[in-house]
């Protein structure tokens, strides 16, 4: 999992990413390719639920490189059809050029009756620039995921408006914060850290999902 630290300025972000791992243990079976795994934060999450754990990542990775895969995710994939029990996506579909065809890649990796999962940015800002060129709807990922010949299709907002805007509030001066010195950190942290406590709460009231930090997309082959 990702650490939390409870000082930053964006640890829910993280506490979402890393809930939704956990809310999805079921998917994780057999096989797992982990495509555009970065780091493999989650790897020792995973593991006990899987025979073969598969990071694949480019070569040009802004992370350090942790893969055992390398490959152009934008391409025809370096891997056997239908050896996939399981395939995650996570945080890695705004980052590619070509969706559709990374898409039917994974399903051609995929068995009959494998599991796709996936997560995307939808209310975020730009970030490891140039190399993020798209931010996706619920109606977007389905059209693409459908496009790609999965089914089963389900997509879950993983915020409403209140997480939204306090993120962006929360990053915004967190730049400010940098530029005039560690006098304005030590009073924006207890501001960061309340708004983070108070906003799920609040989005638990107010059901505008249109408004997400981002979105949850799993599927079938």
């Amino acid at each position: 999992m990702f650490r939390i630290n409870y000082w930053s300025h964006n640890w829910l972000v993280r506490k979402i990413n890393n809930n939704k791992i956990l809310e999805n243990t079921s998917l994780y079976r057999g096989s797992l390719y982990d495509l555009g795994c970065g780091t493999q934060p989650y790897y020792e999450d995973i593991k006990p639920f899987v025979i073969n754990y598969i990071g694949v990542d480019w070569g040009n990775t802004l992370h350090k490189k942790n893969m055992h895969i390398e490959a152009d995710l934008n391409q025809a994939l370096p891997i056997e059809n239908a050896v996939a029990d399981t395939v995650l996506c996570l945080q890695t579909l705004e980052h590619l050029s070509e969706p559709l065809m990374f898409l039917k890649e994974a399903n051609r990796i995929m068995k009959t009756g494998a599991n796709i999962m996936i997560t995307v940015p939808f209310i975020w800002h730009v970030h490891e620039e140039p190399f993020d060129f798209f931010r996706y709807t619920n109606y977007g990922l389905k059209h693409l995921l459908t496009k790609a010949n999965f089914k089963q299709i389900e997509i879950q907002a993983v915020s409403g408006f209140w997480v939204s805007w306090v993120l962006r509030f929360n990053y915004n001066t967190y730049r400010y914060s940098n530029k005039l010195g560690k006098w304005i950190t030590i009073i924006l942290i207890p501001i960061w850290f309340i708004g983070q406590i108070i906003a799920p709460l609040l989005d638990k009231y107010d059901k505008n999902n249109r408004d997400t930090i981002g979105y949850c997309a799993t599927a079938i082959k």
